[in-house]
């Protein structure tokens, strides 16, 4: 193996984090696939495995929702408005509404 640096940019609605994961024989982490955005109440969210179970938590940990993955997208009606947390494997996406 090959020892290098690795740098992730994230760009969110509060500016830029920058993550250097530093030198070593890792590679950087995996990309993330799981993604959540919300538009008049539905919850649109992608990047799901087929097969693979996946679930939707208030953000008082209450769990809201849970189904298995038909395709990598599906749509959810909120029930309010709020934050709310999409886990879909070892990933979880927080997003508001």
């Amino acid at each position: 193996m090959t020892r290098g640096s690795a740098t992730a940019t994230t760009a969110g609605l509060n500016g830029t984090i920058l993550t250097d994961f530093g030198t070593g024989t890792a590679g950087a982490p995996p990309a993330k696939t799981l993604k959540a955005r919300t538009d008049n109440g539905i919850l649109y969210i992608s990047g799901l495995t087929a097969g693979k179970p996946w679930s939707i938590y208030g953000i008082s940990g209450l769990l809201l929702r849970q189904g298995t993955a038909a395709g990598p997208e599906i749509t959810v009606t909120l029930p309010a408005q709020g934050m709310y947390v999409v886990v879909s494997g070892e990933e979880a996406v927080k997003v508001v509404y």
